[in-house]
């Protein structure tokens, strides 16, 4: 009797370690999953090994991924709603901008070291599991809020044109690169982020901005804000700052200049598509639409190096990522 409930534990035992199994293998598998209803989607990825991308219309991929990025598309033939499940071994880069997507699940997939999901119509992200990201790219969304202070390994943030109103970085202090311009912050704190040499903050609604301990910043645009003061003393490799249309007085613009270091700078251009070109063989600061612009001495910053100019951009005429 004992050796026959033993013969039927085992099998019991065995039928449920391959259910099991088959249930990791067949109905929840997928390292990222994504949710659109574009009658086109394409995105591109890269890491090792085997990938296999259900498109969510009976249509199956198999292929292999390489350290080079490899696009992927496909093209539904009736308007829907689709969910493609991508399963691979070691996904570590995914690019999948600019298709529409109303979900992204990469929980699944630690090993991920690159995520770009911008420009599309995502309402929320969860990269809480995703400790490998060294670069995160949400822009052009619908998101308001994310958590990101498990990802300390990041070293560029960019979430331009979303509803935040703040984000914590302060557990990001490897951030070379934060890019949140065309939100609704009404605050950012960059105090422990002594690593950053580039913020791009502008179009926000920030009324302070406190730069005193990013001490390697090279670039900073904060142009479309409501400052009132600005004090940069402690910035002594910046070598562009657009500050515009803020609320910058005469005596408080006269004060800014005070602060700009004198030091010499490599001469930068920042090019592209979608954004103005800026080129500059020293110092520039952009001072254009403040209360002051008119009768500040332009000479203080001057006499430093630095080329003053009243170029001015605002929120509402220009809604790019610059």
């Amino acid at each position: 009797m004992i050796a026959i409930m033993n013969r039927q534990f085992f099998l019991f035992f065995v039928i449920v370690v391959l259910a099991v199994t088959f249930v990791a293998c067949v109905g929840g598998g997928a390292n990222i999953t994504m949710v659109t209803e574009n009658e086109n989607i394409s995105f591109y990825m890269a890491g090792s090994g085997n990938v296999t991308i259900d498109w969510g219309d009976e249509n199956v991929a198999n292929s292999m991924l390489y350290e080079e990025r490899s696009e992927f598309s496909h093209n539904y033939s009736i308007e829907s709603s689709y969910i493609i499940k991508i399963t691979g071994e070691n996904i570590t880069y995914l690019n999948c901008s600019n298709n529409g997507l109303t979900g992204l699940d990469v929980s699944k997939n630690s090993g991920l070291r690159e995520l770009n999901c911008g420009s599309n119509q995502l309402i929320e992200l969860d990269v809480s599991s995703n400790t490998a990201l060294t670069h995160l790219e949400f822009g052009a969304n619908r998101i308001t809020n994310i958590d990101i202070s498990k990802n300390t390994g990041l070293t560029y943030v960019s979430y331009w044109n979303n509803q935040f109103t703040s984000l914590d970085v302060s557990k990001n202090t490897a951030l070379t690169e934060l890019r949140c311009a065309n939100n609704k912050l009404i605050s950012l704190d960059v105090s422990n982020n002594i690593a950053l040499t580039e913020l791009r903050c502008h179009n926000n609604q920030l009324t302070s901005l406190n730069v005193s301990n990013n001490n390697i910043l090279e670039r900073l645009w904060c142009y479309g804000n409501q400052l009132t003061s600005l004090d940069v003393s402690n910035n002594n490799m910046l070598g562009f700052l657009w500050c515009s249309t803020n609320q910058l007085t005469t005596s408080e613009l006269n004060t800014l200049f005070g602060t700009l270091h004198s030091n010499s700078v490599s001469p930068f251009s920042i090019t592209g598509t979608l954004r103005p070109i800026i080129t500059a063989e020293g110092k520039l600061i952009r001072i254009g639409n403040n209360p002051g612009t008119n009768d500040c001495d332009r000479n203080i910053a001057v006499d430093k190096g630095w080329s003053v100019d009243d170029i001015n951009i605002t929120a509402t005429s220009v809604q790019i990522q610059i």
